[in-house]
């Protein structure tokens, strides 16, 4: 599965990323895909509203031909990979004089809890198309491999409150509640922000 994140204003395209999916939506990397690419700007110009899009498509192994099976009408996390851009608010709402704007680092961007976590119990949180497979080796080396090369776009020296409150105050809460309900539980999502229970999703 693949997945993509565009703005568009008047039908013109102001930022777009293309990424594969991935579990949870924690590991992002830019890849280029004319096929998806050619379908985003086809639907840009054929809906000629102002919008945030962030769709997923299916792709025929055989003929490469791109069907999109989803459209969420909302930024989502892909938009990640745009870390290293700056202006980023004035692209999002159009006003920024450069359209088509794509990530300007080739930094993939994950989210630091999750990996550290992929090595303490990777039974919930390894992801093998990621590369993260449960033998320990491999896990060690992941774990260091995307620490020193790709970017959590939440950790930021100069302004630390974010990663913070999202993964050490806003995660702690979630999981306190789940616990005082006592509803049985078997991992955290970090990205998204939730305790997911079992039975549940």
């Amino acid at each position: 599965m693949w997945s993509t994140c565009h703005v568009q204003v008047n039908g013109e395209i102001c930022f777009s990323t293309v990424s594969k999916a991935s579990a949870s939506c924690f590991n992002w990397y830019m890849l280029e895909n004319d096929k998806i690419k050619n379908w985003m700007y086809t639907f840009a110009e054929n809906l000629k509203i102002n919008g945030i899009f962030t769709n997923d498509f299916i792709v025929d192994n055989n003929d490469g031909v791109p069907y999109a099976i989803e459209c969420n009408p909302r930024l989502g996390s892909q938009v990640s990979l745009l870390h290293g851009t700056p202006n980023m608010a004035d692209i999002i709402i159009g006003l920024h004089p450069q359209k088509q704007i794509e990530p300007a680092s080739d930094a993939s961007t994950y989210t630091t809890l999750n990996e550290l976590f992929v090595l303490l119990d990777p039974e919930n949180y390894a992801d093998e198309a990621f590369g993260q497979n449960k033998a320990l080796t491999g896990r060690i080396s992941n774990l260091i491999r995307t620490l020193m090369k790709e970017n959590d776009p939440i950790f930021d020296e100069e302004d630390m409150l974010p990663f913070f409150m999202i993964n050490f105050f806003q995660m702690p809460m979630l999981l306190l509640d789940t616990a005082i309900a006592n509803r049985p539980w078997k991992k955290l999502d970090f990205q998204i922000g939730k305790v997911v229970e079992l039975g549940g999703y």
